[in-house]
Parts: C-alpha cells; sequence; structure tokens
C-alpha cells in the first residue's frame, strides 16, 4: 500500500529503482525518470526498451558529471491494462493505516463523501499534470521526445523556469523526509510489540537493519523482497476487510459529524496520491490521452472502492471498541493487524529511501565534479556507486527523521498530516493548475498548446488552484488552532 496486476516490475525509471508487481516506486519519478522500460511485459512489446544503447550515459562538461539521451531510445509502447496495474498498485501502502483513526470522529458518510470528493479533484488534478505532459511532449521547447519521460521537475522548470524547478526539489524533499519519519515511528511501534522491546530501541534497530540490507542487498534484493511483500500485502487486506466485516455493527456507519470531516483530508490524500507516476504513463501508453485518461479513472478508482471498504469495516468496528479506532486496538493483541502494518509499512518506505538516496547521490556526485574538475563520478547509470558515497547518502535519507521521530511522540499521525496536507497537496494540488497556467499565459489563448480537454480552461484551472490552496489553508488553520 505506499499505500503507493500480479506484474513482474523491473526498472521504470532509469535510475537505480525498483517497480514492484503492481506497484511502482513513488518518490522517483518526477527526479529520475528518465526512460521507460515499464516492466517485463512491456519489454516485450518494445525489445528495445532497456537495452543497454539505451540506457543514459553520463559525459563532463566543464567538470559537472550530467546525463545524456540516447538519442535512439524507443517510444513507450504499454497497454491500458497495464497501465492500470501500475497506477492502482502505486495507491495502495501505508497511508492507509493512518485512515480508520482520521475519520471515526467524523463517521463512514461524511469520510466516504471527502475521499470520493479527494478522488474527483485529485483525477481532475491528474488530467492536468496529463496534459502539461504531453503538451510538453509535443514541444520543441522540453527537447524530449516521446521516447523519454519529462519529469515532474523538468515539467516545472519548462513552465516556471528554474524558481519552479528549485521549488519543486524542496518540497519533495521535505515531502519525502516526512513520509520516512512516518513509516519509521509505525514499524518501531510494531516491532515494540512484536518483539518486546522499547520502542526507540525497535526504530534505531529498525532503521540499522534496513539501510544494511539497502546497502548490501541493493535494488535487486528490494525488488525480490518487495514482491514477496506486496503478495503478502493484499493477502492480508482481503483476509482483514473479510474476516473484520463478521463482526462489525454496520448500523454505526449512521453516525454523522461534518464538522470533523476535514481532518481526515490529509491522510485521505496520503492514501490515494498516484500522480507521480503520470509522466512515466504518458510516455508508456505513447501520449495516446484517451488511454491515458482512462487509466487513470480506472487506475484511481480500485484504490478508492479498498479504501472505502477498509474504512467501512473499521468504524463499523469501533462502537464495538468503544468508539477507539479500532486499527490501534487491534495491533496491540493481533499478529495478522501488526504483520499488515509492518508490510504496508516495508513496501512503502523502500521506494521512498531509494528514490531520496538516489536524489543524494546526484547532488553528491555533483559536489565531488566541482570540487575535483575533469573527475567523473561514474560513467554510466548502470555503474556501481562507491560504497563510501551509498552510505552517506542512505545516512543522509535515514538518521534525519529517525531523530526526529525519536523525538516525537506522535511521530505517524504528524508526519502522515505533514505529508498530505502540506507536501502532497503543494506538488499534486497548486502545482499542475500553476503550470496549466503558465502554459496558456505564455501562448495568449484560453487554454495551453497542446490542450485537449475542458480541463484546460483557464477557469478551470484557477477553481482546481484555489481548492489546493484551500486545503493548505484549512490544515494551517487546524494546525495552530
Amino acid at each position: 500500500m505506499d499505500i503507493r496486476g500480479g506484474w513482474s516490475c523491473s526498472e521504470l525509471y532509469v535510475k537505480p529503482g525498483v517497480q514492484f508487481p503492481g506497484r511502482c516506486v513513488r518518490s522517483q519519478s518526477f527526479f529520475h525518470s528518465r526512460v521507460p522500460t515499464a516492466c517485463k511485459k512491456f519489454q516485450s512489446l518494445n525489445p528495445a526498451a532497456g537495452s543497454q544503447e539505451d540506457r543514459p550515459r553520463s559525459t563532463s562538461v566543464k567538470g559537472r558529471s550530467i546525463r545524456r539521451e540516447s538519442a535512439e531510445t524507443t517510444p513507450g509502447n504499454g497497454t491500458l491494462v497495464g497501465a492500470i496495474a501500475l497506477i492502482t498498485g502505486t495507491s495502495i501502502g501505508a497511508g492507509i493505516l493512518a485512515v480508520p483513526a482520521k475519520t471515526i470522529a467524523a463517521g463512514f458518510i461524511p469520510s466516504a463523501s471527502i475521499m470520493t470528493g479527494s478522488w474527483i479533484f485529485l483525477v481532475l488534478e491528474a488530467f492536468l499534470l496529463v496534459e502539461v505532459n504531453l503538451a510538453l511532449m509535443s514541444s520543441k521547447k522540453a527537447n524530449h521526445s516521446l521516447s523519454k519521460v519529462i519529469s515532474l521537475q523538468t515539467m516545472a522548470e519548462t513552465t516556471l523556469g528554474s524558481r519552479g524547478g528549485i521549488l519543486v526539489g524542496a518540497v519533495y524533499v521535505l515531502l519525502t523526509y516526512a513520509l520516512i519519519v512516518a513509516y519509521i515511528s509505525k514499524s518501531g511501534e510494531v516491532l515494540s510489540l512484536l518483539f518486546h522491546v522499547p520502542r526507540q530501541i525497535a526504530e534505531v534497530l529498525f532503521v540499522g537493519v534496513f539501510g544494511y540490507l539497502l546497502l548490501s542487498g541493493g535494488t535487486k534484493l528490494a525488488d525480490r523482497a518487495n514482491q514477496f511483500m506486496t503478495a503478502g500485502l493484499i493477502g492480508l487486506f482481503l483476509l482483514l476487510v473479510i474476516g473484520g466485516s463478521k463482526y462489525g455493527d454496520w448500523t454505526a456507519l449512521l453516525h454523522q459529524n461534518w464538522k470533523m470531516a476535514p481532518e481526515a483530508i490529509p491522510v485521505i490524500f496520503l492514501a490515494l496520491v498516484y500522480h507521480d507516476l503520470i509522466p512515466v504513463i504518458c510516455t508508456y501508453l505513447d501520449g495516446d490521452v484517451r488511454r491515458i485518461q482512462t487509466s487513470v479513472i480506472v487506475g484511481s478508482a480500485i484504490p478508492l472502492a479498498m479504501l472505502l471498504c477498509w474504512n467501512a469495516v473499521a468504524l463499523s468496528l469501533a462502537s464495538t471498541s468503544g468508539n477507539a479506532d479500532p486499527l490501534s486496538l487491534a495491533i496491540q493483541t493481533s499478529f495478522a493487524v501488526q504483520l499488515f502494518s509492518l508490510l504496508a509499512v516495508l513496501t512503502s518506505i523502500i521506494g521512498s529511501v531509494l528514490g531520496m538516496s538516489e536524489f543524494f547521490i546526484e547532488r553528491l556526485g555533483k559536489s565531488i565534479a566541482i570540487l575535483l574538475p575533469g573527475e567523473t563520478f561514474f560513467d554510466d547509470a548502470t555503474s556501481p556507486r562507491p560504497a563510501h558515497i551509498k552510505l552517506v547518502s542512505v545516512a543522509l535519507v535515514l538518521v534525519p527523521p529517525l531523530l526526529l521521530s525519536l523525538s516525537i511522540s506522535d511521530a505517524f499521525f504528524t508526519a502522515a498530516d505533514l505529508a498530505g496536507g502540506y507536501g502532497m497537496t503543494t506538488l499534486y494540488g497548486v502545482l499542475p493548475p500553476v503550470m496549466a497556467w503558465g502554459l496558456a499565459k505564455e501562448s495568449g489563448n484560453s487554454h495551453y498548446p497542446g490542450g485537449r480537454n475542458w480541463i484546460t480552461k483557464r477557469g478551470t484551472l484557477a477553481v482546481t488552484g484555489v481548492c489546493a490552496c484551500g486545503i493548505i489553508a484549512g490544515q494551517l488553520i487546524l494546525d495552530l488552532s
């Protein structure tokens, strides 16, 4: 779930990262998306994709290590079913663990309404990202072809200038740190129950073991482990939902408190966002706007249905547990719930840590190139990174969140609120209409070049942008009150 069907995926992004069955690492796409090799099924349809000749090479320009793409890269030739599976898998992760605690006060009907409304809003935002991405695909300005993924950072730099790219980078770092803090906190809680040790010790042990395995096993080990964990996660989800439905008090779903509903928006966003995958889907489906939009609607509707079922069962059980969060109570005694929670965290944190570590590796490489002119950090995207650089990058990713998690008593929900209420809302709520508006303003038309739908009209851009800013403002008021 991370939260983000049974496909065996390889690297969807050229930067080292892994794509798992029905689950794509969410944290990499807007920084490290380059050439989509999607998955084995895609590779069989497009043998050239992912070949050695198509991988980006590194060259040195004025002492800086940069990458260039092969001009021979073949465009994506993906299937609609494949795109739907990628989006669905990306939306399944640890965010679902925070949902019952945030929706119990509002009740099922208000929270279900918020979920549905958020889903519609996020679909509109996804359509905006699709339209901007396709417009840049067809524009010489972006200096890309349909064979290459235009990342979110590139989209921001092209439409908003270098400052836009810097803003995206800053929000990305803060968002990813918040997510990792939440994952470490929840893993510490679960492991402390499983092994009867203090939470702080469990968190330190988790980070130490996870970091060691990541450094020693790399993405290959992460890929194999995540395939197994994802399958177990889905199986346990079905088991808990079906089993829990037998004991719930379904009349409890009639409880309504609409004033409390807005408090659930951040974690609902966290559980439903998939927008970092949009640039990849655009290339994977060859820029076919109808298929892309269909994949967005269907691929995101499946996680919505899962979330609604999960929330309904959890809230039906709440009345039997004194209106307390049933997941928080069950995790104290149920091994199945403990295992489910741990798998949800593990399948989520892998992508965040891999993506962030590659982000730091790239910047460390550029720093070395500046300090030591003429030195190349690595020759191509598949070259092994120096061990000490990998160690430093992983430490930069894991140590600061660990320290924050150790110092905050309720780090999981606090970090989840920050990530959903500010980070994801900024990146996937405010940014898409602003980018679309920038293109529309530059073209002098009511919609930007390449726009294909009513969604590109400036009135729609204004409404979506205002809604996103309203969500951020509402979360800020809640935090300050």
